[in-house]
């Protein structure tokens, strides 16, 4: 389960998503919208982000809204964010000057 989570948090797109689903629940007409691509990427992405657990799906009428079902994946984002910039900085302290 754990691969498969951070599979999921491993593609920019999917990034976006959770980022436009942190501000509310969306359908994916509006999830199209906020992040400008097609349909079928959103849709394939937010499979793997509901298969992970870390959004969840209801139908509204004839929607499907998305929900964030696990808003501490932000935490490991920002987890993530620091050991790159720690890797970075590294990175850069062994370089020739």
């Amino acid at each position: 389960m754990r691969a498969e989570v951070f599979k999921a948090l491993g593609n920019p797109l999917r990034i976006q998503l959770l980022q436009v689903l942190q501000a509310g629940d969306a359908n994916v007409d509006q999830l199209v919208r906020a992040i400008g691509s097609s349909q079928p990427a959103v849709s394939r992405h937010l499979a793997v982000l509901r298969k992970a657990g870390i959004v969840t799906d209801r139908r509204v009428g004839i929607n499907v809204v998305y929900h964030l079902d696990a808003p501490r994946v932000f935490r490991a984002l920002d987890i993530a964010a620091d050991i790159l910039n720690a890797d970075a900085r590294r990175k850069r302290r062994l370089l020739p000057p």
